[in-house]
């Protein structure tokens, strides 16, 4: 039997929320996946952006 993972829909362009660590709060917008647990986000603040690589456990789609 194969193991079966659950996949959140988090897509590229896809806006979330960051739920837990540091950046816990922010907005951001997928930029790319990298496998089945993690995404890199972008991040727009203070008039600077900033790319983050974030497990898909910690994202709440917007």
């Amino acid at each position: 039997m194969e193991d079966v993972w659950l996949v959140p829909n988090i897509g590229v362009g896809t806006r979330v929320l960051i739920q837990r660590g540091p950046l816990a709060g922010l907005e951001a917008w997928v930029e790319d996946r990298h496998g089945p647990a993690t995404a890199l986000l972008r991040l727009d603040f203070i008039g600077q952006a900033a790319a983050v690589n974030v497990s898909v456990e910690d994202l709440e789609l917007v």
